[in-house]
């Protein structure tokens, strides 16, 4: 019965209504200013699903006679007809989010609005279906079957009624409304003699091809979605000229760290979010973050972690709240007990006068308000109620690991720097001076047999190197058994 369930929503999906007959998009789509939006679905799991008036819930606890006797499948032919129209649902399911793929430039399908991958998406579209289904009853069939074909036909004339909607709710990544469409359909009556099996599945397609067309041409003429992508585009050239700018004024590094000089066997069950957020949208640049996130991670799956399991967010897409949704919601649900987790981070740090709390700043973090960036504590904290073999944070930050080394519980950090240092940079190689030297560590041909061995390599170099240039900086390593943190067989 669950599998009927299923069935019966995906195929409901596909029942979305216009008002007939509906006019197709003559438009050009490429023209179209939505054909430049990405869209994330969120496939419903529930359906206001009725047969007179009753819930498919409630039909079913009435058990198979009594389903019989509501739904007035007197003939086993009735019955056959109707539930083979759910058993389409395969080609409903195509069909009608063929719409979406058709006016959209990208469509992702997710199982909720909270899905981190919403986040990858311009646009997450919430569809809504109703169904309302108003069979021939039970006694009516058996009047027309034992009545002459004439006085039962006219008498009690076997009619179904049919009546579909949709309502796709379109909201900004925030979460904020967008735009509602809904196309209804009118409440269509299809009667037929007695001796008629009615094809319920037909009218069904039927009223599909017709909901496809109007829910089409719905998207493709709403204003409210042509104007935030209009909106959305004038944003993106603003956000893109001075980046261009600055590409061209860009000097092209090559380090000797760059690319990996070894390689593991992969850990399917290893997963790593990795940060770079070197342009902010209010703070001062943080010089060389992208280049360390894009070698860590190369560095990353060099030791064994798949590429498909590693999260780069860099720049704009390291948002807040992407930031949030990767390592409280994406790590969790992937996860297994035998997983390593990796999580490093390259950008801006902020801590509080006193050094015990700091933070980690998002793209769109504002130092005038703390609550913009995203607490090491609590990263700690989701990291170690993560049920897996071990974790690992690597942050290229300034005040990152201030003060917080009673809050790591099973996790194992590695900060740049202590204290009120500021970490600095290594500008002939274009990396962070700690990511520098740590992915040195990484490459050296003897190898690193656990983190403490690496930690013993880079935190001399980086300290040498900053004395140099008369400042002070001094790797941490926090947290308890770091010895037993193994590197070259797989982080």
């Amino acid at each position: 019965m669950k599998r009927l369930l299923v069935l019966s929503c995906v195929a409901l999906l596909s029942a979305c209504a216009g008002l007939p007959p509906p006019k197709p998009f003559t438009g050009d789509r490429q023209a179209s200013p939505i054909h430049t939006l990405s869209v994330a679905v969120v496939i419903p799991r529930t359906l206001d699903l009725r047969y007179h008036n009753q819930t498919i819930r409630e039909l079913i606890k009435l058990g198979p006679m009594g389903m019989a006797t509501q739904m007035g499948a007197a003939d086993p032919r009735v019955m056959q007809a109707f539930w083979s129209s759910f058993y389409a649902a395969d080609k409903f399911y195509r069909n009608t989010f063929a719409v979406y793929h058709q006016d959209f430039k990208r469509v992702i399908l997710v199982d909720s609005i909270d899905d981190p991958r919403v986040l990858e998406a311009d646009l997450i579209a919430v569809p809504e279906v109703s169904y309302f289904v108003e069979a021939p009853t039970m006694l009516k069939q058996i009047m027309a079957v034992e009545l002459p074909p004439f006085i039962g036909g006219f008498i009690w004339p076997l009619t179904t009624k049919f009546q579909v909607a949709v309502a796709s709710a379109f909201y900004a990544p925030d979460h904020s409304l967008v735009a509602t469409i809904k196309v209804t359909s009118p409440k269509i009556t299809k009667r037929r003699p007695a001796w008629f099996t009615p094809k319920i599945a037909k009218h069904l397609a039927d009223l599909h091809k017709e909901t496809v067309i109007a829910l089409d041409r719905a998207f493709e003429e709403s204003r409210e979605l042509a104007q935030y992508a209009r909106s959305l585009a004038t944003k993106r050239l603003v956000a893109a000229a001075p980046a261009r700018t600055a590409a061209k004024a860009a000097k092209v590094f090559d380090s000797d760290v760059d690319r990996p000089a070894y390689s593991v066997v992969e850990n399917p069950d290893d997963y790593a979010v990795v940060v770079g957020v070197e342009t902010y949208q209010t703070l001062a640049p943080s010089l060389f973050a992208r280049r360390d996130a894009e070698a860590v991670r190369a560095h990353l799956h060099a030791l064994g972690t798949p590429m498909q399991n590693i999260i780069l967010l860099t720049d704009s897409q390291a948002t807040g709240n992407r930031l949030k949704s990767y390592v409280e919601s994406w790590l969790p649900k992937n996860v297994k007990p035998n997983s390593k987790v990796f999580f490093y981070f390259s950008g801006r740090g902020l801590a509080s006068g006193d050094l015990k709390e700091a933070a980690l700043m998002p793209w769109d973090g504002d130092a005038q308000f703390a609550e913009t960036g995203y607490p090491v504590k609590r990263l700690y904290q989701k990291l170690g109620a993560l049920k897996v073999k071990q974790a690992v944070v690597a942050m290229e930050s300034s005040f990152a690991g201030a003060g917080l080394e009673r809050e790591l519980g099973r996790v194992v950090a590695l900060s740049a720097a202590q204290g009120d240092e500021v970490s600095g940079v290594e500008e002939t190689q274009g990396h962070g001076l700690f990511t520098y030297h740590l992915l040195r560590a990484f490459n050296e041909p003897s190898g690193r047999g656990n983190l403490m061995q690496v930690f013993d390599y880079l935190k001399p170099k980086v300290s040498d190197a900053a004395r140099r240039s008369s400042r002070s900086q001094t790797p941490v390593l926090s947290g308890v058994d770091a010895h037993q943190i193994v590197v070259k067989s797989a982080l």
